[in-house]
């Protein structure tokens, strides 16, 4: 294994933990209800789809010696 694919799939793991986090955070009762998310949740899952989208793509087509 290369270090592009295990950045890679770091990054992943790393979007898959943010989802999680925004999923958590989006069952505040509050958002629940009126579906209007908090700048922070929005934040999460913004970054988590993008570290899901780009470790996937890194440690697929990385760059390779």
């Amino acid at each position: 294994m290369e270090l592009n694919q295990i950045t890679g799939i770091g990054l992943f793991v790393a979007g898959i933990v943010l989802l999680s986090l925004a999923y958590d955070a989006a069952a505040v009762p509050l958002e629940e209800n009126t579906y209007h998310y908090s700048n922070e949740t929005m934040l999460y899952y913004t970054s988590g789809v993008g570290a899901v989208i780009g470790g996937g793509l890194r440690s697929l087509f990385g760059l390779k010696k």
